[in-house]
């Protein structure tokens, strides 16, 4: 049987996006994909991809030999930063199975020659790692590739309304990818953040943070109430509990909430958090100003 594959890159909704957002066609788009071994490849054919609100997003679709179909999607920072994979396989009864990488760092993605001109709407990398069933971890997907897309298409910047910390200097980085919120009393709130490194970020706060006022609450590592805690992860730790493979450090420092604003017709809290990070007693890490936000539609 004569072997097809069609691959169809679109917009990733990591970001809302206008109904007439931008996609162009471009015959010299080139995409190489090694899934399990698999070679797919195809330098002719519908293709789109986007950016948006200084998101780069990308999306595979194939269907190849032997029906094996795959969804693959992705999303960048315009500096390379990878902030989104994962890929689904449609089974032939429909069912579909995910697969993404256990953090995003250069341990488990590679991401090399990234390129992105804004100027020539031009994106283009090669990329390789191993994917993982998050219900199942002996189901693995490994894949690899390049990617060269010109003529990117670009959308009006649509507010992304979900928490954000942000943070990149030669001695610390933290670049979250997801938040999860959490309501441990009645009256308490706290943000987990992850990051693309294999690190969490907590912001545990004593009340409905609307109601906090506009003022610095310090802490440290005894604090219980308006507090910062910091935690890596670990995949050498023996445990089925995925809570005990995170490595807990001591804190100390102050979050500032800066100002409480409307932007896109929804209400945004922006704070600074400036702290240290401690192993026991020796000093990681010093953190100067972390901005963070937190929209009201998140509680």
């Amino acid at each position: 049987m004569k072997k097809t594959l069609l691959i169809i890159l679109s917009i990733v909704s990591l970001v809302a996006c206008d109904n007439d957002s931008s996609e162009k066609e471009n015959a010299t788009t080139d995409l190489e994909i090694f899934v399990d071994g698999t070679f797919y490849k195809n330098t002719s054919f519908q293709s789109g991809a986007n950016e948006n609100c200084g998101f780069i997003n990308l999306n595979m679709y194939s269907l190849g030999a032997d029906d094996f179909i795959f969804d693959m999607q992705m999303t960048f920072l315009k500096n390379g930063e990878l902030l989104k994979l994962y890929l689904t396989q449609i089974t032939e009864d429909g069912t579909r199975v995910s697969f993404h990488p256990p953090y995003l760092n250069e341990s488990a993605i590679r991401i090399e020659n990234f390129v992105y001109d804004e100027a020539k709407e031009i994106v283009s990398f090669d990329f390789g790692g191993k994917l993982y069933n998050p219900l199942d971890n002996t189901l693995i997907k490994t894949i690899s590739g390049t990617l060269k897309y010109p003529n990117l298409g670009s959308d009006e910047c649509v507010p992304q309304f979900v928490p954000q910390i942000t943070y990149d200097t030669d001695e610390f980085k933290f670049i979250a990818n997801r938040v999860m919120q959490n309501k441990p009393t009645a009256s308490s709130y706290s943000f987990d953040f992850y990051s693309t490194s294999e690190s969490r970020i907590t912001i545990n706060l004593d009340e409905n943070v609307w109601d906090l006022p506009l003022k610095a609450y310090s802490f440290d590592q005894s604090s219980t109430a308006n507090y910062v805690q910091f935690a890596t992860y670990s995949n050498s730790i023996a445990t089925t509990n995925q809570e005990e493979r995170w490595f807990s450090y001591d804190t100390e420092g102050e979050i500032v909430i800066e100002e409480k604003v409307i932007e896109g017709g929804r209400d945004k809290l922006r704070g600074t958090i400036t702290m240290k990070i401690f192993n026991n007693t020796s000093l990681e890490y010093t953190i100067e100003r972390m901005d963070f936000n937190i929209w009201k539609d998140s509680e």
